[in-house]
């Protein structure tokens, strides 16, 4: 695969990365990407603001904006007392954590369905 164009970035973080456009049509990013964690409260869970979440033991609600392709983590320092109805889980229901912090990958696959992976726990 023959290169197009190659640009150097500098992101907001002041880091360095290399973009490169190919003539396929695909592109290829060296380098970071990174958002900030953003905190779930029961009022307040907006995906148009960022991919990455955390909360405590709190009933998690169904967030605004879900746009189909999505995807992001949540990091939880106690288990959520609950998730509401847009989230699907692996078993069929919702089984929390033991223990701490805990890390559950999700992808909304369309608005009203945000399918969920299964916990990494005890990470520290």
């Amino acid at each position: 695969m023959s290169k197009l164009k190659t640009e150097k970035v500098l992101n907001p973080n002041s880091v360095v990365e290399t973009l490169t456009f190919n003539t396929n049509g695909s592109a290829t990013l060296a380098g970071s990407v990174s958002s900030t964690e953003r905190t779930i409260t029961t009022g307040a869970f907006d995906l148009s603001t960022g991919n990455f979440w955390t909360c405590g033991a709190i009933a998690i609600p169904n967030p605004t904006n879900q746009v189909a392709g999505t995807s992001g983590l949540i990091r939880v320092t106690a288990a959520p007392t609950s998730f509401a109805s847009n989230f699907k889980f692996p078993s069929g229901s919702y089984t929390a954590p033991s223990t701490f912090p805990a890390i559950v990958p999700f992808y909304v696959q369309a608005s009203g369905t945000i399918l969920m992976g299964k916990w990494t726990e005890g990470i520290a």
